[in-house]
């Protein structure tokens, strides 16, 4: 589990552009949700996550994973050690393996680690957690994206309405999903809720709510047969779906002075020889956490609620994915 950060409450104002009372309002191009920006609808899926390992330099997937690529073929890739892994739902694993500072590694999705890749059930479209600060930043520097801001995160949820009190991204305080959701077609692209989903309640994984444990696949909810709007898929004001549980958003906060200095500017689609990103105004701007998760309880989902703001949380755990943004 996460470690408890620094409790920073400070409300960030009703608005797109609004800041915490005391603080001093970045003047340097930094994005606050104002002007219009394109959002990925989904978290970062791990078989997202594969096609951008493949396409690495061995040197560059040994930054981008927690164990080498010329390790031994269907061992985790990202939680080194962690032979629990795919009980928090996370098959991303090594397929055929790499050879040090020459041939990449090939990975692949495998969430039974039955060692035969490419079945139905691997888990491909399961959002993608154990991201560290670095993945993250890679992964959208690559994809030609950047981070998204904390105001920005608020605009995506709550768009263009009027703030209410203890909201959840889908618009009101109403919230189902710690009743643990029966799954149908587990591990496939059309996984689903089969019992437990809300018609009423905004629906959104938290509170441990699978009998397993762990993430669910990217817009699970909207796909069901029973969805009715908004509310019912747990989407955002315009649509974008898991703003709140299933895997936290990496978020460019503002309540650490050197994440003010961020300008928004976007990945160029390289990186460096070890996989890093190669965006100098990126250093130390992903300081918090925003939107809950899967193991986090009901009040953690709340638009406003901003527990690990200016935390630091570089570091990859079970419950944290990858979302990227690009201004228009």
């Amino acid at each position: 589990g996460r470690s408890p950060l620094p409790v920073q409450k400070r409300c960030l104002g009703g608005q797109a552009g609004g800041y915490p009372t005391g603080q001093t309002a970045p003047v340097n191009g930094w994005p606050n949700g104002f002007n219009a920006f394109y959002c990925m609808k989904y978290e970062l899926s791990q078989q997202g996550y594969v096609d951008f390992l493949n396409t690495l330099t061995y040197d560059q997937q040994a930054g981008r994973t927690r164990l080498a690529p010329s390790s031994i073929a269907n061992n985790f890739a990202l939680v080194q050690g962690n032979s629990l892994a795919n009980q928090m739902r996370n098959g991303v694993v090594i397929q055929t393996s790499g050879v040090a500072s020459s041939t990449p590694a090939v990975y692949a999705c495998n969430l039974n680690l039955n060692g035969v890749f490419g079945e139905a059930t691997e888990g491909k479209e399961l959002a993608c957690n154990y991201i560290t600060w670095g993945d993250n930043a890679a992964y959208l520097d690559w994809s030609g994206l950047r981070i998204m801001t904390e105001l920005e995160f608020e605009k995506a949820c709550r768009g263009t309405n009027v703030p209410v009190a203890n909201e959840y991204p889908w618009g009101n305080t109403t919230i189902s999903g710690g009743n643990n959701y029966g799954l149908a077609n587990a591990g496939t692209t059309s996984e689903g809720i089969s019992s437990n989903y809300s018609t009423t309640a905004g629906n959104a994984v938290f509170g441990y709510s699978l009998p397993s444990s762990g993430l669910l696949r990217v817009g699970i909810f909207a796909a069901n047969a029973f969805n009715n709007g908004r509310v019912s898929a747990g989407a955002g004001f315009y649509g974008i779906m898991e703003l709140a549980g299933n895997v936290g958003e990496r978020i460019v906060d503002l309540a650490n002075a050197q994440s003010r200095t961020y300008t928004g500017t976007h990945g160029n689609g390289f990186l460096a020889t070890n996989g890093d990103n190669d965006v100098s105004s990126w250093s130390s701007s992903g300081l918090t956490v925003r939107g809950g998760a899967w193991h986090l309880i009901a009040g953690d989902l709340r638009v406003s609620d901003r527990m690990w703001c200016s935390g630091g949380n570089f570091l990859g755990d079970q419950a944290v994915g990858s979302r990227g943004v690009r201004t228009q």
